[in-house]
């Protein structure tokens, strides 16, 4: 028995409806093409108001259709960035055109081009040092495999992590060890993290370390 749309949508875009990813992209057969710009422009106006946008990326003579659901104001954030800009212009979008322009850039690769745009790893909240390193290694040679394949270890010293890298992640855990009551490293942990203090708005941080020394004032003041 096939599926309804609102099924397929419900399911394969949980996450961003449950506000936990920016976007998801997802797929479904039909040969009724109304219904599906239906449903499309249906569920796109009734979650207008949480935030929320749905909106047809690709039609297939298949069948197929190409589904893109996005969080408006994190799909900007991610966009705010400078590093993001650079790799999209440098990947031929217009970024002067806004998000409209740019997701009908993206929406023409995927149906004139006939290699997979693969920058749209960006429009789902990939960190950028991952997509470009598929870009460039082809999909292969990654460190890890999962929900996408990563390019870069996951898990870094604080010599290996600076200011700089920031932008490649949604979010960050910091771990250091007490070094005595409420006193943290200041070899190595401490310079890192006073570098990085001021360019962490708007990011998912989780902190970690040596448990019993206080009652955890400096975290909770952090």
């Amino acid at each position: 028995m096939r599926r309804s749309f609102e099924s397929v949508f419900v399911e394969q875009c949980a996450p961003t409806l449950a506000g936990v990813k920016p976007s998801n992209l997802f797929s479904f057969q039909s040969f009724d093409e109304d219904i599906v710009k239906k449903a499309v422009s249906g569920q796109d106006l009734e979650l207008h108001a949480y935030g929320l946008s749905v909106c047809l990326l690709k039609q297939c003579k298949t069948g197929f259709f190409l589904i893109y659901t996005y969080r408006m104001e994190w799909i900007n954030r991610i966009l705010s960035e400078q590093a993001n800009r650079d790799f999209l212009e440098r990947s031929g979008y217009a970024i002067s055109n806004g998000f409209t322009g740019i997701l009908r850039q993206l929406s023409n690769r995927f149906r004139l081009e006939r290699q997979f745009p693969h920058e749209i790893g960006l429009f789902l909240g990939y960190p950028l040092h991952d997509v470009v390193g598929f870009i460039e290694n082809n999909g292969r040679n990654f460190t890890c495999s999962g929900y996408w394949k990563s390019y870069e270890d996951t898990l870094l010293t604080p010599s290996g992590f600076s200011a700089d890298k920031l932008p490649g992640y949604d979010a960050v855990a910091f771990g250091c060890p007490a070094m005595g009551t409420e006193e943290l490293d200041d070899t190595e942990f401490g310079p890192m993290f006073s570098a990085l203090e001021n360019s962490l708005s708007g990011k998912k941080i989780a902190l970690f370390g040596s448990f019993g020394w206080g009652d955890g004032q400096k975290n909770k003041n952090t």
